[in-house]
Order: C-alpha cells, then sequence, then structure tokens
C-alpha cells in the first residue's frame, strides 16, 4: 500500500520512490539472479532476496546492508546467536526458523565461503 502524507488538510498518496518494485527490472535483486547468476549479486543483494521486503523507510537492499554491516558478512549473520536476531527490526521469527534450520549444513546459500 503507498505511502500516504498530510499535506495542508488534505491528504495525498505519495510512492515509496525507493522500493525495489521502482527499480529498472535488470537492476532488482530477484531478476538479476533469474536473468544472471547468483555470482552477478552482491551480498547484499542476496541478503535482500532472502528477506524479501524491507521495514519502513528501507527496503530490503538497505536493510540487507545494515544486516552485513553490523553482523561482519553472511556467514557472520548465518552465525549469529538467535536471541541477537530477534532483535533486529525485519528479521521475523520465519527467517530466524529457516536459518536456524539451516545451520547445522554449515554452508551459506548461493556460495561456498571458506
Amino acid at each position: 500500500m503507498p505511502a500516504k502524507k498530510f499535506v495542508k488538510g488534505c491528504m495525498c498518496k505519495r510512492r515509496n520512490t525507493h522500493a525495489i518494485a521502482n527499480w529498472p527490472l535488470e537492476e532488482r535483486p530477484r531478476e538479476k539472479l533469474i536473468l544472471k547468476c547468483p555470482e552477478s549479486l552482491s551480498d547484499a543483494e542476496l541478503l535482500a532476496i532472502f528477506l524479501r521486503v524491507g521495514v519502513k523507510g528501507k527496503n530490503a537492499i538497505v536493510l540487507a546492508r545494515e544486516l552485513l554491516s553490523r553482523f561482519g558478512s553472511l556467514r557472520g549473520l548465518y552465525a549469529a546467536p538467535v536471541d541477537e536476531l530477534q532483535t533486529v527490526l525485519g528479521i521475523g521469527d520465519a527467517k530466524i526458523a529457516v536459518q536456524s534450520s539451516h545451520r547445522d549444513e554449515q554452508a551459506v546459500p548461493y556460495r561456498g565461503f571458506p
């Protein structure tokens, strides 16, 4: 649903121009993955695909970059304790459950990190 903004007593709709859906198709992470290959995406783009959506004021790419900055890497995020992940806005229980279920596999999706 588009964001709404009050302007001098009237209600006007304002589109979120930073939303990934407003980006050119070839720049969107999911489409880039389909058109090219996983290696053509940055870690932030791969993580954004997993996140699917951002939070208010941040698209999935911005949220992914913040997570990578906070945890240092995909590997650091992957190894983060569940209680720490629960404090991150945008990482809900379902995403934590998926992440936790793969810990025994000792692999990061899409890429083999040392």
